[in-house]
Parts: C-alpha cells; sequence; structure tokens
C-alpha cells in the first residue's frame, strides 16, 4: 500500500460500494425481479418454425397475454397472437395443457414464461 493520507470510505470505494459494505441498498423492482410466479416452461423449440412448446403451469394462458420468457441466455418480452394445441388454434390454455406457440426469439428448453400485464 501507499503510504499516503487515507481517504473515507466514500471516496475510496464509492457511494454504491458503501452501500453494499454496511447496509442493504434498496433494489428497484422490475419485472424479471419481481416474485410473479412462472406460468410456463418451454419444453422444446422448433427452429424451422420459429415455434416452442409449452407447459402451462398454474394460472394458463390466454391468446393475446404479454410474457416475459427468461432462461440462462434468453430475455425477451412476446404479445401472443396464437396458441395452438394439436395444431388447433385455441384461445385458453389451462394449467396441465402442452401448447404450441409462435416465438419472435430463439427459446430454449426450460426457460420460463411470466405474465407481464
Amino acid at each position: 500500500m501507499a503510504d499516503g493520507p487515507t481517504r473515507p470510505l466514500e471516496t475510496a470505494v464509492g457511494p454504491a460500494r458503501k452501500a453494499a459494505a454496511g447496509s442493504v441498498a434498496p433494489v428497484e423492482k422490475s419485472v424479471a425481479a419481481s416474485d410473479a410466479t412462472p406460468i410456463g416452461v418451454v419444453t422444446h423449440y422448433y427452429p424451422r418454425a420459429n415455434a416452442a412448446a409449452v407447459a402451462v403451469g398454474p394460472g394458463g394462458l390466454r391468446t393475446g397475454d404479454t410474457v416475459h420468457f427468461r432462461g440462462h441466455t434468453t430475455d425477451f418480452y412476446q404479445k401472443l397472437d396464437r396458441l395452438e394445441i394439436d395444431h388447433q388454434p385455441v384461445v385458453v390454455a389451462k394449467s396441465g395443457q402442452v401448447i404450441g406457440v409462435h416465438v419472435a426469439q430463439r427459446v430454449r428448453e426450460g426457460d420460463v414464461l411470466r405474465r407481464v400485464d
């Protein structure tokens, strides 16, 4: 270490580090940090069709819902324009059903869906 005068904690490590070191800093709440329960999990992705198979969980899904796809490398929002069960369009998908959804980006098995609105 240098033989100079010591600086106060605020100037040495900055206010963000001071809050992290001494007390808990307030965290802004976002959709990703929210405590909303998952409403679906991606079970398969079909790259040629840009579609995903989704196992629907508690709460179900409805055409027109805006969802947040979140996973290890996946993070995007999308409005569900069409839901399909056995290649037949449906308006509502209930818990326990596996549905097909057209996706705007690549998703991976295990990615979680959360309802935004």
